[in-house]
């Protein structure tokens, strides 16, 4: 490293970010900033791949590359800005969850825009392994993981994770009222219609689903 420009590795997380926050638009804060973007920079990198591999490396995706790296100091910023130093406990304490927070919103983010590139409005439907019906996954699959969904239909292995985790899912994770929720969507039945039926108001039903994609993706990347 060049002579005279300091590493701060020696300090932790919260001295660099307490020290930000205090001495806003100093040369040292601005400093102190670009180090603890630097130290989690492979944090980035982490995010990209994930990025990658979900929408299967191609075109599209590698296209926005440099955006994502660009808007990953938007998202370090905000987190900045989201920490209270009054809140934080001692030494221990690290950036990361803070900035994995709004990185994971921004491959989000992300991937919805290049899948409504690749296949605008249109309904993304999957064949069980023996044909006998199809699955409308646009509001069960969570954004990240669609277009890999999608491609099951020419992928065998992403075909076998999809099928596995929702099997597990509906075996093991979910219950009467989330399987109810499936099935009910899985015919083609509208939210007031399952609210109706399961006597909750939108709200819950919503945060039901949200939930559920959430299990769903998480079982499909540990199939």
């Amino acid at each position: 490293m060049a002579k005279g420009i300091p590493t701060y590795a020696s300090l932790s997380d919260r001295q660099m970010v307490t020290a930000i926050k205090s001495a806003p638009g100093t040369k040292y804060s601005a400093d102190l900033t670009y180090a603890l973007y630097h130290r989690y920079i492979n944090f980035v990198h982490k995010h990209w791949h994930a990025l990658s591999k979900a929408l299967n490396a191609s075109h599209l995706v590698q296209d926005v590359k440099d955006d994502f790296y660009s808007e990953s100091y938007v998202s370090f910023t905000k987190a900045l800005n989201a920490v209270d130093i009054n809140k934080i406990q001692n030494n221990n304490w690290k950036f990361l969850g803070y900035y994995g927070f709004y990185l994971s919103n921004q491959r989000k983010t992300f991937a919805k825009r290049i899948i409504q590139k690749y296949h605008t409005e249109t309904p993304l439907e999957i064949s069980e392994p023996d044909g006998s019906k199809t699955v409308l996954l646009s509001d069960i699959v969570d954004a990240g993981t669609v277009l890999s969904a999608e491609e099951t239909v020419i992928e065998d292995d992403n075909r076998r994770r999809f099928w596995s985790g929702l099997s597990y899912c509906k075996k093991i994770v979910w219950g009467d009222v989330e399987r109810r929720i499936f099935e009910m969507r899985e015919r083609g039945e509208s939210i007031r219609t399952i609210c109706g039926e399961l006597d909750m108001p939108p709200w819950k039903y919503n945060k039901i689903l949200d939930t559920m994609k959430q299990q769903l993706e998480r079982a499909i990347e540990l199939a």
